[in-house]
């Protein structure tokens, strides 16, 4: 026994008690009307009612019950007959309560009241016959009422047997439904709450994505900024390399430009070399002279000497001499001229040499200590060059080694750009499904709404078919 049917006979049990204790009014009527015992109509009524009440009391939704009050309604059947002085109207009495104990749905209420019936029919017939029937009816007759009753009972039978397997199945039925209406009930709850929930999440992911969708642009002009910048940079960096190769290329000139001022200074010390070797040749032609003008005041004094002589001998001649006297004076003071020429060239000559001798001297002294300073620093500027072209070189590798990373990392950032880009794309379109998701989660939670109406619309069917 579910508890449908449960509830079900305890209804039925407390309808019935109504239903016997309606009749005590009727009862009183009836024997008033008739003018029988109102002790039977009154005391008798309470005793069956007894009955009903106490199984009421203590067996209300058992099967015991239901055979009980289908023998009270029989019992009532019989007073009534009875307090009717056996008014053959008042028989319908049991074939209406036949019919109402057919609802009980227990085919042992219906054969007890059947055979409560008949053995108050045959008790009566032979006992209290006047009681039964208001005529003088044969045990014909009594057969005849027992073949209805039969009929009806069988009649009843067939509809307990059919309320008997509504009543279960729709106690089943009623119990599947508060089931079904409590699992609809939860499952709407559990379904609203989760699409509460799935909203709130939809929210705060919607909310979590736009955060990251605006940090991903700050992403992108950071990278795009950082990619110009890289750009330049690598521009910066393939002209940095261009002048370190141009610098190169000028260190190289200057290189050759300082072999060439080295060469030029070897050259010059060569020629210098060999302009005092013509000094060397030149104070030679002027010591040459200086002899020469020895030979001079030789001669002049030769010539001085031979004018003294031949004034001499003008003078021993006389008047003869004097011609020849002047003559001799001029070629003295001609030679004196010449010797004082003689003697100021031997001079000049002396002084040139010296002041030769002395230029030369320094000229090729002070040419020296320039080629060696320019030789030094020539040298030096050598080393130096060669450690600048060592630096360049290193420069220049750097440059490559700055110019090919730089690249990379132009390459890296713009597919950093790219991947950033896609990235966006991609949150862009997980925020329109979060999107969706967040309209169909209010969707899902106005149909769990709904659901949940319907629940308990299902809930109050099912308590209203209970209280049925």
């Amino acid at each position: 026994m579910n508890s449908f049917e449960s509830e079900y006979n305890s209804k039925l049990a407390k309808m019935s008690l109504w239903v016997l204790v309606a009749h005590i009014p009727v009862f009183i009527a009836t024997a008033l009307f008739f003018k029988t015992e109102l002790t039977i109509a009154v005391g008798f009524s309470l005793f069956i009612i007894a009955g009903s009440f106490f199984s009421y009391l203590f067996k209300r939704d058992s099967e015991i019950t239901k055979v009980i009050n289908g023998i009270c309604f029989m019992a009532f059947s019989a007073i009534l007959i009875h307090l009717g002085r056996g008014m053959i109207e008042m028989h319908f009495h049991i074939f209406c309560f036949l019919t109402l104990v057919s609802i009980f749905g227990s085919w042992k209420a219906v054969l007890a009241s059947l055979l409560t019936i008949a053995i108050h029919h045959i008790g009566f017939f032979f006992i209290l016959p006047k009681s039964l029937f208001n005529y003088d009816a044969s045990f014909y007759i009594v057969l005849l009422h027992a073949a209805f009753a039969i009929l009806n009972a069988g009649f009843s039978y067939v509809i307990c047997q059919k309320i008997a397997h509504m009543v279960k199945t729709q106690g089943e039925t009623f119990i599947e439904l508060s089931k079904v209406s409590n699992e609809n009930s939860n499952t709407s709850n559990e379904l609203e709450r989760s699409a509460q929930d799935l909203s709130e999440g939809s929210m705060r992911q919607a909310s979590g994505i736009q955060e990251t969708v605006s940090t991903l642009d700050e992403i992108t002009a950071m990278v795009d900024t950082t990619f110009d910048q890289m750009k330049m940079t690598e521009d910066k960096s393939s002209k940095n390399r261009n002048l370190a190769q141009d610098g190169s290329q000028i260190l190289s000139m200057v290189t050759t430009s300082m072999d060439e001022i080295k060469h030029g200074n070897n050259n010059l010390d060569s020629r210098l070399k060999k302009n005092s070797e013509e000094m060397g040749q030149i104070i030679e032609v002027i010591k040459n002279i200086s002899e020469k003008t020895k030979i001079i005041n030789d001669i002049v004094f030769q010539t001085k000497l031979l004018s003294f002589n031949a004034s001499v001998e003008a003078a021993r001649a006389g008047e003869h001499g004097k011609g020849f006297s002047v003559v001799a004076e001029e070629i003295g003071n001609l030679a004196k001229i010449s010797g004082d020429a003689a003697l100021e060239v031997e001079a000049i000559v002396s002084e040139s040499v010296e002041i030769v001798n002395k230029v030369i001297g320094s000229t090729i002294k002070d040419t020296m200590v320039i080629i060696e300073s320019s030789t030094s620093n020539i040298t030096r500027g050598n080393e130096f060059t060669e450690r600048l072209n060592k630096i360049f070189a290193e420069i220049l590798t750097s440059a490559d080694e700055m110019k090919n990373a730089v690249t990379e990392a132009t390459v890296a950032l713009n597919e950093q750009k790219n991947g950033v880009s896609n990235i966006r794309d991609a949150m862009t379109d997980l925020n329109d499904l979060t999107q969706i998701n967040q309209q169909k989660s209010q969707e899902i939670k106005n149909i769990s709404e709904n659901l949940a109406d319907r629940a308990s619309h299902m809930s109050e069917m099912v308590k209203k078919l209970s209280a049925k």
